[in-house]
């Protein structure tokens, strides 16, 4: 698996902000950082391709609640779970006001 990562890549990565959600990423040890948790917000390297490995231009810094949706699952299987969820919570709203 391809790895050509760097200290200077990664710090030139970061923007402190999960690009999914648009949450602001919690630090480790930082004041919302709670001691042996992993907050949702907490930041998690992303292989935007899994099979390209940690390599520049295919890594980006996530929150780690994005990073176990995504897990590795293409974007078509994403869709469809999220389609299918849209769709079935709408059936559903729909059966409650009948």
């Amino acid at each position: 698996m391809p790895f050509n990562l760097d200290e200077d890549y990664l710090e030139a990565i970061w923007t402190g902000v999960c690009p999914v959600f648009g949450t602001k990423l919690d630090l480790p040890y930082s004041a919302n950082h709670v001691k042996g948790s992993h907050s949702k917000h907490q930041p998690s390297l992303d292989r935007i391709i899994p099979a390209h490995g940690y390599a520049k231009g295919n890594v980006i810094w996530i929150s780690n609640r994005a990073n176990l949706i995504k897990s590795d699952a293409a974007s078509a299987d994403i869709l469809a779970v999220g389609n299918w969820l849209q769709q079935t919570e709408e059936e559903i709203k729909k059966h409650e006001t009948d």
